[in-house]
């Protein structure tokens, strides 16, 4: 690439923050399909879950060291910046599960997708989150109930 750019983790909020903290957004995510008409869904969950772990462990690690290091950052501060962005990714549950598609709704709020999908902009957050706070509640009570169930098999 001839054009320079830089690699930077998310700033920290002020100087009280003690560590950055960059979220691994839901919409990077990789899909794994299984046929609808699969019968053995235990055994295809834990062979995926294997694949994941070994990818995990080996493909990543090659990715990030031959590719990102390599190629990708052109100097020491961007590799120093990728190790930061890597060593500080937050997953946020109940973005990746859905819980109540509370995310997407508060993504709503804001700007053009706030047409889209119907919810009256505002600026009360606080109001926003006390109204679908039922909804929210619920679907994190069936999330701990389903893994509940994986822990008692």
């Amino acid at each position: 690439m001839a054009s320079e750019y830089a690699i930077l983790p998310i700033p920290m909020y002020d100087e009280s923050q003690r560590e950055y903290h960059c979220p691994v957004s839901v919409f990077s995510d990789n899909l794994i399909s299984v046929p609808i008409y699969a019968v053995n869904l235990e055994m295809i969950g834990v062979i995926l879950e294997v694949l994941s772990a070994e990818s995990y462990a080996t493909v990543i690690p090659e990715f990030y060291d031959n590719v990102l290091d390599y190629k990708i950052a052109r100097d020491e501060q961007s590799m120093e910046m990728l190790d930061i962005i890597f060593e500080s990714r937050l997953y946020d549950l109940g973005e990746f599960y859905g819980l109540g598609y509370f995310a997407d709704k508060i993504r709503g709020m804001t700007g053009n997708s706030a047409a889209i999908t119907g919810i009256t902009q505002t600026s009360d957050v606080a109001s926003f989150y006390e109204t679908y706070r039922p909804l929210l509640e619920t679907a994190l009570e069936d999330l701990i109930g389903i893994v509940d169930g994986w822990n008692a098999s």
